[in-house]
């Protein structure tokens, strides 16, 4: 399988090769056999290497026609692909997955607000009421210029639009900024979340960034499974989400306590102070025998020894 990597221009596109580990760990959420992929942001396709065998189907976007040519190289027959920007791509097929590690905070273009103001669907997370479902039944009135912020939610809204299920490695802004609070609310209320993640330590060529993974279904959740992933330690935490405040939220490492025994503590004080008047005893001992001035005129250890236990009664 071959990479294009667009180093050079990834300070405006922000493209990045999926590290391997990445594409493994996806692959391991997916046992479905001969199903169709929807990828918004293809590239040369590196992000479904793994799932290749799997898939019968992919309609891949990306804007570089250098890239779609590598992903037609890698992926020959099975893969449709779109040279056009995935975002004011007209879309009329449903897909078993949306799969993407789609360009992270690339901020929207004349078009792409043009088209998001008229997107029935879209538009509705600009709009200034507060309840995304009633806004899509009600049509909702939004104009281009109150598209603002970065176009992650976007890209995730949109395809998972079409698919049954979406599987996202995404920037972790998504998870509790405020542009993205109604993104959030609507995929926590319809309970579309089966599973979120912290990933760390990715192994990323450019940048050390942890990210998150997203997997939306359709089939509604009673929970949602949240997790925290080391891939340099393989440290993994698990537990469920609680959406406080309408954030994502992870499971953290908890920091052990330690425990105090103040019997066990007085004990080992007393150990040491029997164990320094010993050494204390025995270096006098040895300081008594070799010298004679010393031995004639002070008492001998053993009445020293006699002299403390007085003292200590007293």
């Amino acid at each position: 399988m071959q990479e294009h990597d667009l180093r050079a221009v990834a300070k405006t596109n922000a493209e990045y090769i999926t590290p391997d580990a990445l594409r493994k760990f996806l692959a391991s959420k997916i046992t479905k056999e001969n199903f169709t992929v929807l990828e918004p942001a293809i590239g040369s396709g590196q992000l479904l290497f793994e799932l290749k065998n799997k898939i019968a189907e992919i309609d891949g976007f990306d804007i570089n026609q250098a890239s779609i040519e590598t992903a037609k190289t890698n992926f020959g027959n099975k893969l449709n692909a779109f040279n056009q920007d995935f975002i004011t791509a007209e879309l009329n097929k449903s897909y078993d997955y949306a799969i993407a590690n789609y360009p992270f905070s690339l901020p929207p273009t004349k078009e792409q607000k043009e088209f998001i103001a008229n997107d029935k669907f879209l538009k509705t997370f600009f709009a200034k009421q507060q309840d995304t479902n009633m806004l899509i039944e009600m049509e909702a009135v939004v104009k281009p210029e109150d598209i603002n912020g970065k176009l992650d939610f976007m890209f995730i809204l949109k395809s998972f639009q079409h698919a049954q299920e979406g599987l996202y490695f995404a920037f972790p802004g998504i998870g509790y900024r405020g542009q993205e609070e109604k993104f959030r609310k609507y995929l926590i209320q319809n309970k579309f979340i089966k599973e979120i993640g912290t990933l760390n330590n990715c192994k990323f060529d450019h940048t050390s960034i942890s990210i998150l993974f997203i997997h939306l279904t359709k089939t509604p959740n009673e929970t949602t499974k949240s997790f925290t992933l080391d891939f340099k330690t393989n440290e993994l935490i698990e537990g469920v989400a609680t959406f406080e405040n309408n954030a994502f939220d992870f499971p953290k490492k908890e920091i052990e306590k330690e425990h105090f025994d103040p019997v066990e503590t007085e004990r080992q004080v007393r150990k040491s102070i029997i164990d320094n008047l010993l050494k204390e005893l025995d270096f006098s001992q040895k300081i008594y025998s070799l010298d004679p001035e010393i031995r004639k005129n002070l008492p001998s250890i053993e009445e020293f020894k006699q002299e403390i236990i007085l003292k200590l009664e007293a």
